[in-house]
């Protein structure tokens, strides 16, 4: 079981780690039973990306529509815009085909 933590290629490497644990944390807050149960679990991370915000801000839909606990980072230091997205280990059907993040 792993939790996918969901980043954007079009943002350095840097903030694409950066934007990533800001995800984590806030999965944490906002689902703590859920993330107590993923840590002692697994504790597994997969860290992937897509193009855009565009493409994350669907993943994120898309996961809610379904009804898969997520949570969404907005950098304030962006202008709010959506940077990183931290659905429930249940999300592997969403992300199954997306890349690693910071592969290449």
């Amino acid at each position: 079981m792993k939790l996918y933590i969901t980043t954007r290629t079009d943002l350095p490497n840097g903030p694409q780690a950066v934007q990533s644990c800001h995800a984590l944390a806030q999965f944490q807050v906002e689902h703590p039973e859920l993330f107590r149960f993923w840590y002692e679990r697994s504790n597994f991370l997969a860290l992937l990306a897509v193009p855009d915000e565009v493409s994350l801000s669907l993943l994120l839909e898309r996961a809610r529509r379904r009804g898969i606990p997520a949570v969404g980072f907005r950098e304030p230091d962006l202008g709010g815009a959506l940077t990183a997205v931290a659905p429930t280990p249940t999300a592997k059907g969403l992300v199954r085909k997306l890349p690693l993040a910071l592969a290449g």
